[in-house]
């Protein structure tokens, strides 16, 4: 699957203040409650940096599944919503090199 980037990207000075929450669904009344850092976002979704401190996250998702309550928070505003991962790549360059971007459709932020 392409990786479509084409979207006008916003990006986030102080991302370390700009949180994304989720949750995980692990089974019947079993989840897990995630609070990472984004990265940039788009009309049609997210970037959500994933640390080494956060890898265990990267055995329990796949493309394809659901985050759900999804919020974000930021700006004085928290939105909440559910999204789609669509891809999980590995950061090769710059500041979060050897991190990964979680890239996840959510179309209500």
């Amino acid at each position: 699957m392409a990786i479509d980037r084409d979207n006008e990207r916003f990006t986030f000075e102080r991302p370390e203040f700009t949180l994304v929450e989720f949750r995980v669904d692990r089974g019947p009344n079993r989840y897990e409650v995630w609070k990472l850092n984004l990265m940039d976002s788009s009309r049609e979704g997210l970037a959500i940096l994933v640390t080494p401190d956060d890898f265990d996250l990267l055995n329990i998702i796949k493309e394809g599944d659901e985050l759900k309550d999804l919020s974000f928070f930021g700006a004085g505003a928290q939105i909440k919503s559910n999204g789609v991962v669509r891809h999980i790549s590995a950061i090769k360059e710059g500041k979060f090199k050897g991190c990964y971007s979680l890239g996840v459709e959510a179309h209500d932020v």
